[in-house]
């Protein structure tokens, strides 16, 4: 089905852009993660480096820097499988607030230039989303 203006001449419609909120919501959440992966990595580094700093005495038993070394692989694999649990769910929120918006701006615009014909996406249109 080909979309044809209601008038004889030719309408443009304007640019549809991205919500600023939309972004500022998707930052926020990127930003929460990484606060709380900096407050777990500075509290366990701490508690590590408390139990034996690398300036203790050779004659301990447990190698400080080993301790710290071991502590870092543990956050690091930690906070790995974290952002892989939950950076789906958050990259597709954005999307899907991103794509309603998007939406809500693209029918207002037809809308507002007489068109009356019902849009829905195409099943190419689908997969890209």
């Amino acid at each position: 089905m080909k979309l044809v203006a209601p008038t004889e001449k030719d309408i443009i419609l304007p640019a549809i852009w991205t919500s600023a909120a939309v972004e500022v919501q998707y930052r926020k959440r990127l930003q929460a993660l990484v606060d709380e992966m900096c407050g777990s990595t500075l509290y366990w580094i701490t508690a590590a480096w408390k139990k034996g700093p690398p300036v203790s005495t050779l004659a301990e038993d447990a190698d400080p820097v080993a301790v710290l070394r071991a502590t870092l692989e543990q956050l690091q694999e930690h906070w790995s499988n974290r952002i892989d649990d939950v950076a789906v769910g958050i990259a597709e929120g954005f999307a899907q607030s991103s794509m309603r918006y998007s939406d809500t701006a693209f029918h207002a615009a037809l809308k507002k230039a007489g068109f009356t014909v019902p849009f829905t996406l195409t099943e190419g249109m689908e997969e890209a989303f």
